[in-house]
């Protein structure tokens, strides 16, 4: 592949730093953001002073305000906004992707009204090659120049060994597997699983009950994403357990810190006003839960996380989750 611009779509956290990733293995870079103020300041600035103003963009780094700039001749798309904006994004600019051009996806979401998978979303605009990055990639850790892994999946495997050489580096590296659905299903989950895991924190509970969430929680995600297609073993690798420890653990995780603020007595909308980012989970529980009830998978971690989001459950019935007197033989499926 001829490599003129790699085009990140989105200005976000995560998308800020993989621009950087890129702009730091010299590959030129067109970024492009939704907000136009934002952008000019970035392009003054050569950094974001939203997020990561501590990292300093090259001068290969191209700002475009207008997305078919940043879009032209570029090989590869890269995805970085939140999965309830992408089907609008597309409608307006897919038409303007190179038909041989490869699309990354850095969303971690369903699609709310459809519940969707933002690969079924892409496909329905445009034939391009589809690749998916997703694993324990906190973004602000990464910025800081420390060590990282992800799973990059794509049905073709040429595609993922070219984004794996592409956008690996020293000390961010990149597992190929063909598990599309896995890894987007569990790059959907492990959210849901990482509010609960707050609410729990909120609540006051120890590290018991975290890990009794998180593990219990591993099992629903794996039951799922079976039913919906991906790969058992996808759930046991990074985009599976290693992104649900990091997104459950860390105090920068939004899901998780969203969860605790619910925990500890927020309402739902003060909390997302006290994060002041995308919460995942908010928009993908119920179309998680819906793929749940129609294969007939029980998932009391996820049916307590959407109850408690739609008001109908306060946070501490989560607690039923222990409580419960049926006992089940230990399993993963």
């Amino acid at each position: 592949m001829e490599l003129n611009r790699v085009a990140v779509m989105g200005t976000g956290s995560w998308g800020t730093v993989f621009a950087k990733l890129l702009d730091e293995n010299l590959i030129p870079v067109n970024l492009w953001g939704s907000n136009p103020e934002l952008l000019v300041e970035i392009a003054a600035s050569r950094t974001n002073p939203k997020y990561h103003p501590e990292l300093k963009f090259s001068k290969m780094l191209n700002v475009a305000s207008n997305p078919k700039i940043a879009l032209q001749d570029a090989p590869l798309v890269v995805l970085a906004m939140p999965a309830q904006r992408l089907r609008v994004n597309l409608n307006e600019w897919a038409a303007d992707i190179g038909p041989d051009a490869v699309v990354v996806s850095l969303i971690k979401g369903l699609e709310h009204d459809s519940g969707k998978r933002v690969s079924e979303v892409v496909a329905e605009f445009i034939p391009n090659k589809f690749a998916v990055i997703s694993g324990p990639n906190l973004a602000s850790e990464i910025a800081a120049g420390q060590f990282a892994a992800a799973t990059v999946a794509s049905a073709d495997s040429e595609t993922a060994l070219l984004v794996q050489q592409l956008c690996s580096s020293e000390k961010y590296k990149l597992f190929r597997t063909n598990d599309v659905t896995g890894v987007e299903v569990a790059g959907t989950t492990k959210n849901i699983i990482a509010l609960a895991t707050g609410i729990i924190i909120g609540l006051g509970l120890g590290e018991n009950s975290q890990a009794a969430i998180m593990t219990r929680g591993l099992a629903e995600m794996v039951r799922i994403g079976v039913a919906a297609g991906g790969h058992h073993e996808t759930f046991l690798g990074l985009a599976g357990i290693g992104d649900l420890i990091a997104t459950s653990q860390s105090a920068f995780s939004r899901n998780r810190s969203f969860g605790v603020l619910v925990g500890e007595g927020k309402s739902i909308s003060t909390a997302m006003s006290l994060i002041g980012q995308t919460v995942e989970a908010m928009k993908s529980t119920e179309p998680i839960l819906q793929i749940a009830e129609k294969h007939h998978i029980s998932v009391p971690i996820i049916s307590h996380v959407a109850n408690i989001l739609n008001g109908k459950y306060p946070a501490s019935s989560m607690l039923e989750v222990f409580q419960n007197d049926s006992h089940e033989i230990e399993q993963t499926i």
